[in-house]
Order: C-alpha cells, then structure tokens, then sequence
C-alpha cells in the first residue's frame, strides 16, 4: 500500500480568567507541569530550555507512539503561540 500523508490543520481558543501575562509563560512544556495533570515531555532542542520559536519536544500518551511539537511561532508581545505537531505512523486524524 502507497503511504498518503494526511495535514490536518487545527485551531483552538480557550479563555481562561487571568491576564494573557500570568498565562502566556504557562504555554511551555516545562511549565504546563504546574497546571496540567500527569503531563510529561522530553525536551529536543530549546536555547533557553523553555518555550521558544524554534523549541522541539516530544510528548508520550500510554500507549501511543510519540508526538512531536515544533513551536514555530512564540511571541510574548502579542501573546501568540502556534505548534506543529507530528505523530509518525499515526493512522487518523484527531
């Protein structure tokens, strides 16, 4: 069988009752440990060890394959955030 890769863009809005500048930094993998119940991540690639353009990590469910996130844009000005994320051999969208 043929692969046929898939792309699946994805948009979310979320409004939580704080300042965008007591949530913005709490959008990283580091710190979602603080809010996020049983999260867990590896860190890839980051300079500053927290969320960056540019930043890779990897996120793993009980058994599922891994997810990795790329964050392409990450701008505290304007509190804007944007991820791609890939789960190889994942066989439909979510």
């Amino acid at each position: 069988m043929d692969f046929q890769a898939k792309r699946v863009p994805r948009s979310y809005r979320q409004t939580i009752n704080a300042t965008p500048d007591q949530v913005f930094p709490l959008i990283c993998p580091v710190r979602e440990v603080e809010w996020l119940e049983d999260w867990d991540y590896r860190m890839i690639y980051s300079k500053t060890n927290l969320a960056e353009e540019g930043a890779v990590f990897s996120t793993s469910y009980e058994g599922e394959e891994d997810t990795i996130w790329i964050i392409t844009t990450h701008d505290s000005t304007t509190h804007e955030v944007e991820f791609v994320c890939v789960t190889p051999h994942q066989e439909q969208a979510y």
